[in-house]
């Protein structure tokens, strides 16, 4: 499977994952999801899942996701990394949290990282599309 970032080099921390992921998602890869999973949370912050590094995790999945046809095996190895990382980080981030926000969701930061583009698919010239 030929995966490629729209802009390799731009930002370190985005080549890493990719490379990561490039290299999981392959169908004959030999890489375990384990593996996978601990590289890339190496790269992360411990339990600090409101971080610019965890947007760059998410927002190179859904580049390499957008590439990757919905019944293609790799997909499902992709959604899998992408669970398994996010609760490790936020299960992470439990431990040592109280008050409010304690009960935020892993998928808070997915939910923020997508929302722009998620706007744009309903967006027309700053208005809304009606159906």
């Amino acid at each position: 499977m030929d995966l490629r970032l729209e802009e390799p080099g731009d930002d370190p921390l985005s080549d890493q994952i990719f490379d990561i992921l490039r290299d999981t998602l392959q169908p004959d890869s030999k890489l375990p999801l384990e593996t996978a999973e601990q590289r890339i949370g190496a790269l992360l912050p411990e339990g600090e899942p409101y971080t610019r590094e965890v947007g760059t995790f998410l927002e190179t999945c859904y580049e390499v996701a957008d590439q990757i046809p919905y019944s293609h095996p790799s997909m499902t190895k992709l959604t899998t990394l992408l669970y398994s990382t996010l609760n490790s980080v936020w299960q992470q981030s439990q431990v040592n949290k109280t008050g409010e926000n304690a009960q935020d969701t892993p998928y808070q930061k997915l939910v923020e990282t997508l929302r722009d583009w998620w706007n744009s698919m309903f967006l027309v010239s700053g208005t809304r599309e009606t159906t």
